[in-house]
């Protein structure tokens, strides 16, 4: 949730009372995806965000894997920024 809240500079469930958000999440509700960023929300971040919010924490992703996505996607911006 803090990276969604960090890319999108919004609170998730942004406007929600706390026992909302509460409920929704006891019954596997994730915040929407955030349609007020500038330059969107990629697909493949997207994604992941969802991998890292399942319930059962098992099929979660580890913390050492999504260090390695994030450092991919990382490199693959870069090398898209040196193209003309």
């Amino acid at each position: 949730m803090i990276c969604l809240e960090v890319l999108s500079v919004q609170e998730p469930f942004y406007g929600q009372d706390d026992r909302t958000v509460l409920r929704q999440l006891s019954h596997g509700k994730h915040p929407d995806r955030p349609s007020n960023m500038r330059t969107g929300l990629h697909s493949d971040i997207w994604d992941l965000m969802l991998r890292c919010w399942t319930e059962n924490p098992k099929n979660r992703p580890s913390m050492s894997y999504v260090a390695i996505l994030l450092e991919e996607f990382r490199n693959f911006e870069l090398l898209l920024g040196d193209m003309p």
